[in-house]
């Protein structure tokens, strides 16, 4: 049971790291050694396409599952932190030179 499923996780990404192109040449190959009729190569070409994109897709949300748990493990700040300090910064510098330039009246000349 372990193998077949080691053996799938390696397809998997086997056919997430294949161009389209590739996994159409692949499935043509597979379907002549195989001599199936031009309906089911068909069909064996669009399933290997369809799990390609599911690979990619899955690669895809693990490494950024994956980058976003290494964020909060290593307590880097994240753009939104930026963005709020940012903000808050800006509203101090505003606070600040706003009570450093006295206000002065202006007196008519008489």
């Amino acid at each position: 049971m372990l193998k077949l499923v080691k053996k799938s996780a390696f397809i998997s990404l086997g056919l997430a790291a294949m161009s389209a192109t590739a996994v159409r040449r692949y499935g043509q190959k597979l379907a002549k050694e195989g001599k199936l009729s031009e309906e089911e190569g068909q069909k064996l070409v669009d399933d290997l396409l369809k799990q390609s994109k599911k690979s990619k897709a899955d690669l895809k949300n693990n490494i950024n599952k994956s980058v976003k748990e290494s964020v909060v493990e290593m307590d880097l700040a994240t753009k939104s932190d930026i963005t709020r300090v940012n903000t808050r910064l800006t509203r101090i510098e505003k606070s600040i030179s706003g009570k450093a330039k006295p206000k002065t009246k202006s007196k008519a000349k008489k």
